[in-house]
């Protein structure tokens, strides 16, 4: 056989296809590529068929897979990620050599068949290839939905009955996702996700246009899905760095340092202030809305936890009337220490959405957050009886009574939301340098 340019017979050789540019390819020995000449023996002049490498396809990055493949197979899908088998192979003639491989000419492109064969799974027979593609968050709007599996049984932690379910993908970056759901249909549950789904877009697109935005706000929206034929399309979202487990394992860590309270209290209120800035009013406030991650405290450099929204099931467009989901729905139904509704009055009357409103959920949460033990030892406190109660016994319920009875007084004040705003904006730009700093 001729010998190749570096001077090896040119069956030992293995090529791969580079694109050049109009109809010309470059043979490399070098794994530079995803498509392979399938002809060892290379002469000059010579006709080459060329096939796509299931293995190449794995190991080389989406670019490197969209520049090779479409140069020279025609059957691809620009938007879907799929699984291929070839149907016939593309031909290229040898016509000059060069450096250590050949330079060709494509003489006829090959194509390529879509398989009956989900995405989201990793393997196929033969020597089928997948291509992911990405699923950009365009809007609030399903369009035409992703095909996405259960990925076990397992339901994540919900809250107001919305859920999240693991789910496999067939996304490029993101082949294992979570999934909103619903633990039942209620009235208005479908405009509730949807108006959650516009929220987490508008966050998303509010962080990318503030760099200096400190960690992430919200789970990062990735489009739209179903499970199947007949079932309803619902968001799909980005998995985070943050756990949704263990509800009360979390409120221990939470509480467990004034510095992981500060972090925590400092990280909703960004959310808060940047749902605001959106147009939007948050309705509830509660830590099981909350996803947890860590980010590091300088001085000294320590671990603590940091909120990011996984649940909005209230959210509204300031100006709207909140929509609060059936009584049912409700659960938890009451906050863990202060043991009033989660829901404050005025959200559950359906109120007109505003920061006066979320900021009475705002100072719940807090007050929450700062009892070491409940109010009470059975059943639920009325709204109405809370400030008497706390009053009564912040000294033995909390490591700050002042602090817990002065945001009491506020939630009680029809203008104290005013504090609990300045508080609030306070945190979200980090000048509160101490949990008793919240109070001032």
């Amino acid at each position: 056989p001729a010998e190749s340019p570096s001077g090896h017979p040119a069956e030992a050789q293995l090529l791969h296809v580079v694109p050049a540019g109009g109809d010309l390819v470059y043979l490399s020995p070098r794994a530079e590529s995803v498509i392979r000449v399938r002809t060892r023996n290379v002469r000059l002049g010579a006709i080459l068929e060329c096939q796509v490498a299931p293995e190449m396809v794995a190991r080389h990055p989406h670019l490197v897979v969209d520049r090779d493949v479409p140069a020279l197979f025609d059957g691809l899908d620009a938007e879907c990620s799929r699984w291929y088998s070839t149907s016939s192979r593309a031909q290229v003639r040898a016509i000059a050599s060069g450096a250590a491989g050949w330079f060709a000419r494509l003489e006829r492109k090959g194509t390529v068949a879509i398989m009956d064969q989900p995405p989201w799974h990793s393997e196929a027979p033969g020597s089928a290839f997948r291509i992911l593609r990405p699923f950009a968050a365009t809007g609030s709007a399903p369009g035409t939905p992703a095909v996405v599996t259960l990925n076990g049984d397992r339901v994540r932690p919900g809250f107001f009955g919305f859920t999240l379910r693991d789910v496999r993908t067939g996304l490029l970056g993101d082949e294992r996702a979570w999934m909103r759901g619903a633990t039942s249909v209620w009235p208005g549950s479908v405009d509730r996700v949807h108006a959650e789904h516009e929220l987490f877009v508008r966050l998303e697109r509010y962080a990318a246009d503030r760099p200096g935005t400190v960690g992430g706000l919200a789970l990062r929206p990735l489009g739209w899905a179903s499970t199947g034929e007949g079932s309803i399309a619902m968001p799909l979202y980005r998995v985070p760095l943050a756990t949704l487990d263990a509800p009360l394992r979390l409120r221990q860590w939470i509480v467990e340092r004034d510095e992981n309270l500060l972090s925590v209290l400092s990280s909703v209120a960004r959310v808060i202030s940047a749902v605001h800035e959106c147009g939007h009013g948050i309705g509830v406030c509660h830590t099981e809305a909350f996803a947890f991650g860590i980010e590091w405290a300088p001085d000294p450099l320590w671990p603590v936890p940091a909120a990011i929204l996984a649940h909005a099931p209230c959210a509204t467009l300031l100006g709207e009337p909140y929509a609060s989901p059936a009584v049912r729905e409700m659960l938890p139904a009451h906050y863990t220490m202060l043991r009033t509704p989660v829901l404050v009055p005025q959200v559950a009357a359906g109120q007109i959405a505003g920061r006066e409103r979320d900021m009475v959920g705002f100072g719940a949460f807090l007050l929450d957050l700062l009892l070491d033990r409940p109010l009470v030892d059975r059943g639920a406190l009325d709204w109405y009886d809370a400030g008497r109660v706390v009053r009564e016994a912040a000294a033995d319920a909390s490591r700050h009574p002042e602090l817990a009875v002065r945001i009491m007084g506020w939630i009680e004040d029809p203008l104290g939301w005013r504090k609990l705003l300045a508080v609030c904006e306070r945190l979200a730009r980090g000048e509160v340098r101490g949990v008793l700093g919240a109070g001032t």
